[in-house]
Order: structure tokens, then sequence, then C-alpha cells
């Protein structure tokens, strides 16, 4: 995805990694100046709570690569790793959970006796870190309803329940509550003598881009 929404919090990384970068020799004809592509195919792993995996194609004549963190809010750019020339993968940890994040990446080649050479920049990766799972700690049944007490996740801003009448059947939606102290559900019109089965999800909206978690275990 390349587009630029906002977003919400400032991010946590890693400091810059530096490799030894290999120098290239410099065109025999002047006039005919390295030109590197831009780098392409960017994509980013993001099924972590606090990382994410980026990866591109490796570019012709490049020696190496820079990861930038890109701060929508800001419109300014942090450069976050410098990369060897066989690296075309990056682990950018000690994220926050539950937060957008935006990544790009130059390749660039250091000629000798000049300054690096640069591609232009790689298209921007959205990818966010994902909310731990939160997992349900009882659940009372009385009459025609039931109470279901959560465990709950502290970077989530609400929860969402679903039920079904069977532990391996299709699953609907049967309302949410918000983040707090009193995590419990309440499901109501129930029928009296019949088996019901739930589960719930932690959920989080960073300026319109939707977070969830995976499913807790079945009660």
């Amino acid at each position: 995805e390349v587009t630029k929404p906002g977003e919400e919090n400032p991010p946590v990384v890693v400091p810059p990694v530096t490799e030894e970068i290999p120098v290239v020799a410099p065109p025999e004809d002047t006039d005919n100046e390295l030109v590197l592509d831009f780098v392409s195919n960017l994509k980013a792993k993001s099924n972590y709570y606090s990382k994410i995996v980026l990866s591109w194609d490796a570019v012709k004549n490049a020696t190496g690569y820079e990861i930038y963190l890109y701060d929508d809010n800001t419109q300014t750019s942090e450069l976050i790793a410098t990369l060897g020339t066989n690296q075309t993968t990056y682990t950018v940890k000690n994220l926050k959970e539950g937060a957008v994040y935006r990544f790009y990446v130059k390749a660039f080649a250091r000629v000798e006796g000049k300054t690096n050479v640069y591609g232009d920049s790689s298209d921007i990766v959205i990818a966010t870190t994902t909310l731990r799972k939160p997992s349900i700690k009882s659940i009372k049944a009385s009459d025609k309803q039931v109470t279901i007490k959560i465990d709950g996740i502290e970077a989530a801003s609400g929860y969402k329940f679903y039920m079904s009448t069977s532990k391996k059947g299709s699953y609907k939606y049967v309302g949410k509550i918000d983040n707090g102290e009193d995590l419990q559900f309440v499901k109501e019109q129930l029928e009296p003598g019949k088996t019901y089965y739930f589960k719930v999800l932690a959920y989080k909206n960073v300026n319109d881009i939707l977070i969830q978690s995976e499913y807790s275990n079945i009660k």
C-alpha cells in the first residue's frame, strides 16, 4: 500500500544499524555515470506484537540499502539502518503493540573517490503491529443470559464478542465493549437449556486503520 494516512503514536525503533559497505570502481567512461533503479516490491510482514519484517527486490549495481521510518504527522524521515549488498530483508524491532508504521528503502552505490550514488526511494509501505489476543476468564449463565469476563489487553481500544451454537460452527458477532477496568459482556435473550459458545478479539482504531488480534480461546 502506498498511501500516507496520518499516524497516531510516535514510533519506537532500534538505533541505526550500519554494516561494512563495499566500494564500486567508477565507470571507465566518465560520461556514463552510475545510475541505480529504485527499490521495488517492498513488502512488510506484520503479524507480530513488537516487530515488522521488511523485504524487497535486489537492485542491480547497488552496494547497500538504507531503511527509513516515515512520520506522516511531521512528514519527516528517520534513517534506522544501513545494510550491505546482499541483504534484502530487515527486521525492525522494539515497536509498540497495536501501532501503525510507514517505511521506505533506498539503494545506493559507494563509488571510489566519490560520494554515494542513490537510486530513487521505494514506495512507502504501511504496516501495523498486532494486538495480543484476550482470554476469557469465566462465563456465568443465569436464566436467559450469560455474563462473560475477560482478561484485557492494555493497548486495545475495545473487544468484540462472537457466539455460536456449535464449537466448530460459524460464529456471529453479538456485541462489543470498550477497554477498561470492568471487562465483562452480557449476552441476553438466550434460549434456556441450549448450549452456546463464545470467543472474543481485541481491536484498536488508529486514524481509520483497524487493528485486530487473533480470536481468544473458545468457551
